[in-house]
C-alpha cells in the first residue's frame, strides 16, 4: 500500500462503555490498521470499551465528558455522522494542524438524530415514512446540513456503510450524489470451514444483538411469529430460543415472553464477541440478527435471517429475508410499505428443514464475499488517501 506514506496517521472517535456492534468495528478497523503498520489513535472514556480491546500499538487518547479534545497534530478524524452537528463542542485544533474528517454512516438516524426537534417528530407518526418531510420542519436547518453533506461528499468526507444508510438521508435531506459505501467489515473467517449440518430434532434458534430502541421491535415481530407457528403445532422440533444481548428494553421483552411466549426462552446477557461465535456455532440452528451482528453469524456458517429496523411495531404482514439476499451491502433495511423480503416466518422454517446446509453456506460465502476485513481495510485506506474536508469548516 503506497498510501502508507501519504497518510500520517489517523483517529478514531468512538467513546463508548457499551458492547455492541459499532464498537466492535473500530476496534477491528484500529487494530488491523495499526497492524499494517498505520499510526493509530482512538478517543476513549478512561473506562471505555474500545480502549479495552485495541492492541498495545494503538495509542489511546483519554475523553471526557464535556471538554474537547484537542488536537496537536496532524490526523484523519474517522467518526460517524452521529457527532457532525456537534464538532465545535467536542473538537478544538492547535498550532494550525491538519484535521481531515471522514464521517462513515454506520446507521441511518447518524445526521437527523443530532438535530433538535427530530425525535419528537418522528414519534408522532406511525409511519417511519413520514420521517422524509422533517425537512419541512427545520428548513434552514437541514439546508444548512444538506450543503455540509454536498460538500464532504465532494471531498470524500463521507462514506455510507450500505445503501439504507444512504436512502434515509437521500430522503431527508433530498440529496441528488450518488452514494459511496464502505461496508462493515468482519474479521477474516476460517478458510475451508465444513458446513454445519441439522439434524431436524430438536430446533434451537437465537437472537444475537443489542436490545434497542430501532432493533427490539424485530425481535418482538419474531418471537409472535415463532410463537404463532408453535401454538399451530407447525413447529413440533422446537424449542428452545436464546436472547443474546443485553439493552434498554430488556426488561420489556422479558415481560413480554413470560406473558405471551409458549416456548422456552433463554436470557444470556451480553457476552464477548468470540464467546457469542463460539455458542452460535456449536449451538444455534437458526439466527436472527441485523448489522454486525448478523454477519457475525453468518461467518460461524449458521443460518441467518438479516432483520430490518423500526422504532414502531412491525406490520403484521411483514416478510423476512436471509443475509445473502441482500442488496447494496445492506444489513437491515428500516420498515416501511415496500420491501423486497418475501419469506414468511413459515417460509423461513421450511427452509430451514428442506436445505440447511445450503443456507448455512450462502450464509457464510455472502459474508466472507462483501464484508471480508482485508478487502474494506483497501477501500477504507484508498478513500483516506483521497479525504481533504478540513475540520475547521466546522468549528
Amino acid at each position: 500500500m503506497n498510501s502508507l506514506n501519504k497518510i500520517e496517521n489517523i483517529t478514531f472517535f468512538y467513546p463508548s462503555r457499551v458492547v455492541g456492534g459499532a464498537e466492535y468495528l473500530f476496534i477491528r478497523l484500529a487494530n488491523k490498521l495499526s497492524e499494517l503498520g498505520y499510526k493509530v489513535f482512538i478517543v476513549d472514556y478512561k473506562d471505555g470499551f474500545l480502549r479495552k480491546n485495541v492492541i498495545k500499538d494503538v495509542t489511546v487518547i483519554d475523553y471526557f465528558e464535556g471538554e474537547k479534545v484537542e488536537f496537536t497534530f496532524n490526523t484523519h478524524l474517522i467518526l460517524p455522522p452521529l457527532f457532525l452537528n456537534k464538532m465545535k463542542e467536542l473538537f478544538s485544533v492547535s498550532n494550525n494542524k491538519r484535521i481531515n474528517c471522514f464521517f462513515w454512516s454506520i446507521a441511518p438516524h447518524n445526521v437527523v438524530s443530532g438535530i433538535r426537534g427530530f425525535h419528537r417528530f418522528s414519534s408522532l407518526f406511525k409511519l417511519n415514512e413520514y420521517e422524509k418531510y422533517f425537512f419541512c420542519v427545520r428548513p434552514v436547518k437541514s439546508l444548512k446540513i444538506k450543503k455540509i453533506l454536498n460538500e464532504l461528499h465532494d471531498s470524500n468526507g463521507i462514506f455510507f456503510m450500505d445503501y439504507p444508510n444512504y436512502l434515509k438521508n437521500q430522503e431527508i435531506f433530498r440529496l441528488k450524489f450518488d452514494p459511496k459505501y464502505i461496508p462493515i467489515p468482519i474479521e477474516e473467517p476460517i478458510q475451508d470451514k465444513s458446513p454445519k449440518t441439522y439434524k431436524n430434532k430438536k430446533i434451537t434458534l437465537a437472537w444475537y444483538g443489542r436490545l434497542g430502541g430501532e432493533k427490539v421491535e424485530a425481535l418482538m415481530k419474531v418471537l409472535k411469529d415463532i410463537n404463532t407457528l408453535y401454538k399451530e403445532g407447525k413447529v413440533t422440533d422446537l424449542i428452545e430460543f436464546l436472547v443474546i444481548g443485553d439493552g434498554e428494553h430488556l426488561s420489556d421483552v422479558e415481560k413480554f415472553a413470560s406473558k405471551n411466549i409458549s416456548f422456552t426462552i433463554k436470557f444470556l446477557g451480553t457476552l464477548g464477541n468470540e464467546e457469542a461465535k463460539e455458542l452460535i456455532a456449536e449451538k444455534v440452528d437458526l439466527a436472527f440478527a441485523m448489522g454486525t451482528s448478523a454477519l457475525e453469524i453468518g461467518q460461524t456458517m449458521t443460518p441467518v435471517v438479516s432483520l430490518d429496523f423500526s422504532l414502531k411495531p412491525f406490520p403484521s404482514d411483514y416478510k423476512y429475508c436471509w443475509i445473502f439476499e441482500r442488496k447494496g451491502y445492506s444489513v437491515g433495511n428500516q420498515v416501511r410499505a415496500k420491501l423486497p423480503n418475501k419469506h414468511t416466518m413459515e417460509n423461513i422454517i421450511n427452509d430451514l428443514n428442506e436445505d440447511y446446509e445450503n443456507l448455512a453456506y450462502h450464509s457464510y460465502k455472502y459474508v466472507n464475499k462483501n464484508h471480508n476485513l482485508n478487502k474494506i481495510i483497501s477501500m477504507l485506506i484508498e478513500a483516506l488517501a483521497e479525504n481533504n474536508y478540513s475540520i475547521k469548516k466546522l468549528l
